[in-house]
């Protein structure tokens, strides 16, 4: 079945969010200043001092400031607590927390004590949310005291926990949760409060609560991970208290009245743009990119949220809430809505990010209209003359292998119905074109902002048995390409192992990535953002590529191909719900 979306009206979208907002139950209407956006729900925690939050694609983790140390894990959708970990006594006050896309089970948390007065991070696993339980635990070694910023590595790195101590101290743990390597901040570098991941580049990159601020590049490589760079504030530029990367330029939220934003080259460590909020709105203390033109900045004062363009580095939207809602100390997103917490009234709020069409370019959420087409493979008169397998062969042509077919599956999911025996092939091919707009030189000449393809999709062991020269998932020229031609866009495998690739490709020159980490034979979300002048990559609604070299403008057809090398006889994957769309221009 296809469904093609009509965007409704923003007053059509004022009376869903009435309607919802009355399902919902009683809960706290917040105030907003500026734009459409959408207080959904606000819900204040019955526990004390949240300090951290975190998404897992299925659940809100959020870390408390207590002791013993408490994470909870909360439905998105309801807002209602699923269930509570419970630090062993000793393991005190979460001071950052992270998920994984590779490991959805699991939730990382750094304390600022463990039992011996020393840092510790602890891996939660979440595999029964009703019941989290701990996994791992590392705890710092003599010296090593007060976690203050964790973040995760790609390409082979696992987690880096900073510490606010004189001078900082940065510590990289190995996946079996002991130390492979510290960094250690010369003199005068301070406080290691903020950290981010150059995924792009395989770099840390460090945020020091120093007068004037510091951002420092660290090689993550070795025992001594050893300084690359350093960037150092103008005077006023102080206490760097939060940090982003969009795949391009890196971002630090200074602690300064009123709020300061840096954005930052990458290569130079030089100052690019710099952005001071309105009298009020005081000290970032939670930054966020969206990976699509967008900063989300949480602050101390009023307003609590700003919109920032990370283009002129201009304040494009803002919301206010109330004194109940301040010190916004961290901000996730699931793309269609954003998660605060504050320390101040101890809430978590949801912000929903509607897809409408307007013109008024405060609104916190931008102003786009979004025409796009939603594949769910329960075509009726397909079902009826093929057996059930709910493929529209009008928009879909279908390529089964010799020895099976396509096949229905439960929920809104389709398969080869049996294992892919050696060298045979199985895809599934829209036969309507999409424009990419990569290489477009001036974007403003288009009414298409970007073009966005997202989908479900899972593998079956053995993976090996993929031929890695064929297989391809994604946007092709022809529609009879495959992974060793020309003109793609999307997602490959590679190795002999068959790791997830990130691939585009400009008459036979290619851009790639690979080391994410990910676990293929689970059910993942892929999701591809192609703009003029990059394409970003998204695992599980986690940005881990963004590409902004050998791009093209042309038109795509989405395409799912796999085949089986000459040993096969195990392997065959399996595609849930498809959509693919433009984001117009307001």
């Amino acid at each position: 079945m296809t469904i093609l979306n009509v965007n409704p009206s923003p007053a059509a979208l004022g009376k869903i969010t009435d309607i919802a907002k009355g399902i919902s139950g009683s809960e706290t209407a917040l105030s907003y200043l500026k734009g459409l956006i959408t207080n959904l729900q606000a819900k204040i925690l019955a526990v004390a001092d949240p300090q951290c939050i975190g998404y897992t694609g299925e659940y809100i983790a959020v870390g408390l400031g207590s002791s013993p140390a408490q994470v909870k894990i909360i439905d998105p959708v309801t807002l209602n607590v699923v269930g509570t970990w419970t630090g062993d006594a000793g393991y005190n006050d979460c001071r950052a927390l992270v998920t994984s896309y590779s490991t959805p089970t699991n939730i990382y948390v750094a304390l600022d004590t463990g039992p011996t007065g020393l840092a510790a991070v602890i891996s939660i696993d979440i595999t029964d949310p009703t019941t989290p339980v701990t996994a791992s635990i590392w705890t710092g070694a003599a010296g090593q005291t007060n976690a203050r910023s964790l973040v995760r590595g790609t390409g082979g790195y696992a987690l880096f926990v900073g510490l606010n101590t004189t001078p900082a101290q940065v510590v990289k743990i190995g996946a079996s949760f002991t130390t492979l390597g510290t960094w250690t901040g010369a003199g005068g570098q301070n406080e290691a409060i903020a950290l981010t991941w150059d995924y792009v580049n395989t770099r840390l990159v460090v945020g020091l609560n120093t007068t004037p601020a510091q951002v420092v590049k660290v090689d993550p490589s070795g025992a001594v991970m050893a300084t690359v760079l350093t960037w150092t504030g103008a005077t006023g530029q102080d206490e760097c208290q939060a940090l982003a990367f969009d795949g391009l330029r890196y971002y630090a939220g200074l602690g300064t009245s009123p709020a300061q934003i840096i954005k930052i080259n990458l290569t130079t460590m030089t100052t690019l743009l710099g952005y001071e909020a309105p009298t009020g709105m005081n000290n970032c203390l939670s930054l966020i990119t969206d990976g699509l033109g967008s900063l989300y900045v949480g602050t101390f004062g009023l307003p609590q949220i700003g919109k920032l363009s990370t283009l002129s580095m201009t304040l494009v939207g803002e919301w206010t809430g109330d004194s109940n809602t301040q010190n916004i100390v961290g901000i996730v997103s699931d793309t269609k809505q954003i998660f605060v917490i504050n320390n101040a009234g101890n809430q978590l709020i949801r912000l929903s990010i509607p897809a409408q069409s307007g013109s008024d370019s405060s609104s916190l959420i931008s102003q786009i209209n979004s025409d796009y087409t939603i594949e769910t493979w329960q075509d009726a008169v397909e079902s009826f003359l093929f057996f059930d397998t709910g493929i529209d062969r009008v928009r879909w042509t279908v390529t089964n292998p010799a020895t099976s077919a396509w096949a229905a599956l439960n929920y809104i999911r389709c398969q080869v119905g049996a294992l892919l025996m050696g060298l045979e092939e199985a895809g599934l091919t829209m036969n309507s074109l999409w424009q990419n707009l990569g290489a477009l030189a001036n974007p403003l000449s288009s009414p298409i902002d970007s073009l966005v393809m997202e989908w479900e999709m899972g593998f079956q062991a053995p993976l090996g048995q993929f031929d890695n020269t064929e297989c391809f998932y994604g946007l092709v020229e022809a529609k009879t390409d495959i992974r060793s031609s020309n003109g793609l866009i999307g997602f490959g495998l590679t190795g002999g192992a068959n790791a997830l690739q990130t691939v585009n490709d400009d008459a036979g020159a290619e851009t790639t990535n690979t080391g994410f980490g990910e676990t293929l034979t689970n059910w993942n979300k892929f999701k591809i953002v192609i703009k003029s002048g990059s394409i970003s990559f998204y695992l599980n609604e986690i940005l881990i590529a963004i590409h902004t070299t050998n791009l093209t403008e042309t038109l795509l057809y989405p395409r799912f191909w796999s085949k089986a090398d000459a040993t096969g006889g195990g392997p065959y994957f399996r595609l849930g719900m498809v959509k693919i769309g433009y984001v117009m221009r307001s």
